[in-house]
């Protein structure tokens, strides 16, 4: 058992409360400070009073009326004689308070409080609690309680021959004596008959045992000065929020502190190992645990994973990568229920180990094995289950010796409730870097879903969201490197996604479009059809020749003729090279020749085969260019979390120029940041060294370079970042995987000139 501490002062301040002990949830001794301290006030069911003093009845009068309309049976309240007429008399008369020992409670007939009068000596069983009042000497009749004659409350008093008699008598453990003045007013404590450091000395003396020896009750405004005139006697003083347990004392304000400590502690951390290596550091200090572990389910859910050791005796400190061997879950396909770790993973169970060398439930050869090697003594244990947000049990926190006054001894109730708390913490923390783990695997998996699906949208294109995002990565790091701009990993992550997004607007954009790799090609190539027209302009010459209306040489002229321009017609088509003028007016020649009175080409093929440059129309060259602007409303729409929330700029401004001619925005170096650019040259590099284009052969490193030095020069793109892939040599990592050998080339010495100097 163990008796909680909510007020321990003669007096009550802004900090410190009067008298009050609780035995169990439901017993209180002395009522100065139960509504500040109890959760379940409506548990409460018997309060025994050492005397009818105010600061010790205080709250009576309060809880009565807050707890009234939840309880159902009446509140017990023992005291002497002269005690419970001073309740009826002054307390609950009608006048100072309501009657409400004459008060029913709701819908009953039972009253709300029962006095019980109590005489000395006679003990009162309650929730197999023996509780023993015995008499002390103070101004009014006053009682001391002997709690299962373990732990003895004196009551306000002075020093006299029935305490120490009862004292000697009994042999209690705990003596929980009041001491409310210091020396010098050794007057003042003998006229209000209380005691003082001297007395206690005294009393100490007159003992024919040697008990833990508690102090309570000292005026606040002598604390300072009681404590060190106790100092030399070996005695604990108690304050509020103390717990006396049979072993020890346990500090609650010291436990909130120290949580509070920790909550801030952990609120700064993000590494889970951090997280757990904290957890298990607190809740040692709080349960002064010589060792703690913390181990974690394997993936397969075989094995129990060291994560976390600690050992103070041993200086033992390790996480993570730890080299001791995993605890098998199963063992030859059936449950491993004789370790304590194991068992308590498979089944969620808390175990309390008092002496591991005097256990007979659990194998605990592989701890002595450990204590024989190391020279060490494994004794108390405390392990408890992890539980995840599912409930399901993710690993186990265990600690191993508690210590207290040089001694191991057992865990108690307390830690446990504590650890289960500090066990959740962790949990939680692993649950949550879990789901987040998860999540950012199902996102990014999802995000290259959908760009190899982009990928495959097109058959010339096969992979070029997949090496953008990879050359944007590349760019990224060697910028770090130059030591122009630090990228945090959440970065890095958002460039790459970026990159494997950038074209997500080209959903949108018809396959015939996109994959136009000649200018008369719609779902098929015309160039086939043309083909045909020049076989039935062959046949119409041929029976003019029949028909004698041709010579046999004018024929075979207009036969070559016919010949040539369809080869002509074929080569313009493909879009490699650029229409001049001379071009362009032998193509509407062409078209003008005429079969069965038609024009051989019609107006949609006279246009798409006056293309200047590439294989698009103005108005295809739009719609490919809106995938841009598509893009960006995509993204816009999406809901991205807050580290990636400039993603969808850098994804949807790969086409837009330093000089602000580009597109969809028109946007201007002033609107660009720097991952903006290096996107717009990863595309722009891709495209350029592609060997998967229809419209265009594979260019070469210098040709490349050409294009890029030309481009920086009309202040298209950023010259600085293709400084970087130079001097990094980006390029020819990247070429080396990406590039046709024949592709790799030296790069023209002006050209890196310009850009190196």
């Amino acid at each position: 058992m163990q008796i909680e501490v909510l007020g321990s002062y003669g007096n009550k301040d802004k900090e410190k409360y009067s008298t009050c002990f609780k035995i169990d949830d439901s017993i209180i001794i002395d009522a100065g400070n139960i509504i500040n301290e109890v959760k379940n006030l409506e548990k409460i069911k018997h309060i025994f009073l050492t005397h009818p003093h105010f600061d010790h009845i205080v709250d009576i009068p309060f809880l009565i009326d807050l707890i009234y309309s939840k309880i159902r049976n009446p509140i017990n309240i023992y005291g002497n004689k002269e005690t419970i007429e001073s309740l009826k008399n002054f307390i609950f008369n009608d006048k100072t308070w309501p009657e409400f020992q004459n008060i029913n409670l709701i819908n009953s007939y039972k009253k709300t409080i029962k006095f019980v009068e109590i005489e000395a000596n006679k003990p009162i069983i309650v929730h197999n609690n023996e509780i023993l009042p015995f008499t002390v000497d103070h101004t009014v009749t006053t009682f001391g309680y002997l709690i299962n004659q373990k732990y003895l409350i004196s009551g306000d008093t002075a020093l006299c021959e029935n305490l120490i008699k009862t004292i000697n008598n009994f042999k209690p453990q705990h003596l929980i004596l009041e001491c409310s003045f210091p020396n010098r007013m050794k007057n003042l404590a003998e006229i209000s008959k209380h005691m003082t450091p001297q007395d206690i000395f005294k009393l100490i003396n007159k003992l024919n045992y040697k008990p833990k020896i508690y102090i309570y009750h000292i005026k606040p405004l002598f604390k300072n000065e009681i404590e060190k005139e106790l100092k030399n006697l070996n005695v604990t003083i108690l304050d509020d929020n103390m717990i006396i347990n049979e072993d020890r004392i346990i500090k609650r304000k010291n436990i909130k502190e120290i949580l509070f400590e920790m909550i801030k502690d952990l609120y700064s951390e993000n590494n889970p190992i951090n997280i757990l290596e904290k957890i298990i550091t607190y809740a040692r200090k709080i349960t002064n645990a010589d060792g703690g572990t913390i181990y974690l389910k394997t993936e397969d859910d075989q094995y129990l994973k060291f994560k976390i050791i600690q050992n103070d005796t041993l200086n033992i400190k390790e996480k993570e990568n730890t080299i001791w061997p995993k605890i098998p879950l199963y063992v030859n396909g059936k449950e491993n229920k004789k370790m304590v770790a194991s068992l308590c993973a498979l089944t969620g169970r808390i175990i309390h180990i008092e002496d591991v060398y005097n256990d007979r439930e659990f194998d605990f050869e592989g701890t002595k094995k450990f204590d024989k090697k190391n020279n060490y003594l494994s004794k108390s244990m405390l392990v408890i289950p992890l539980r995840g947000h599912n409930k399901d049990i993710i690993g186990v926190l265990q600690l191993i010796n508690k210590k207290y006054d040089d001694k191991i001894i057992a865990f108690d109730q307390n830690d446990e409730k504590i650890v289960e708390l500090l066990a959740s913490i962790a949990a939680i923390s692993l649950t949550k870097d879990k789901l987040i783990k998860d999540f950012e695997k199902l996102f990014t998996s999802f995000i290259k879903t959908i760009g190899i699906a982009i990928d495959k949208k097109s058959k010339y294109t096969s992979k070029h969201v997949q090496r953008v995002a990879k050359l944007s990565i590349m760019i990224a790091n060697a910028i770090e490197k130059e030591k122009i701009k630090t990228y945090p990993k959440d970065e890095l992550k958002m460039i790459e996604i970026a990159g494997w997004l950038h074209d997500i607007g080209k959903i949108a954009i018809p396959e015939q479009i996109m994959d136009k790799a000649a200018k008369l090609e719609k779902t098929i190539d015309r160039i086939e059809i043309i083909k045909y027209k020049f076989e039935l302009l062959k046949k119409e010459y041929y029976i003019q020749l029949l028909e004698k209306k041709l010579s046999k040489k004018e024929y075979e002229k207009l036969i070559k003729k016919a010949d040539n321009d369809f080869e002509f017609l074929k080569e313009i088509n493909k879009g490699c090279e650029w229409m001049d003028d001379e071009k362009l007016n032998r193509l509407k020649e062409i078209a003008k020749i005429k079969i069965d009175n038609e024009n051989l080409l019609n107006k949609d093929e006279l246009k798409n085969l006056s293309i200047r440059k590439g294989t698009l129309t103005d108005e295809e060259r739009k719609i490919i260019q809106s995938h841009a602007e598509i893009g960006l409303n995509m993204l816009q729409n999406l809901h991205f979390p807050k580290k990636y929330k400039k993603l969808p700029d850098i994804a949807a401004n790969h086409h837009e120029k330093l000089n602000g001619k580009g597109y969809p925005r028109g946007l201007s170096a002033k609107d660009l940041s720097l991952e903006e650019r290096i996107l717009a040259i990863a595309d722009i590099f891709e495209a350029l060294s592609a060997a998967d284009r229809p419209y265009k052969e594979s260019n070469k490193l210098s040709e490349i370079f050409k294009i890029l030095y030309n481009m920086a020069k009309n202040n298209e793109i950023d010259k600085e970042i293709i400084k970087i892939i130079i001097k990094n040599k980006i390029y020819l990592d990247f070429a080396k995987k990406e590039l046709k050998p024949e592709q790799i080339d030296e790069i023209p010495k002006e050209i890196l000139k310009y850009f190196l100097n």
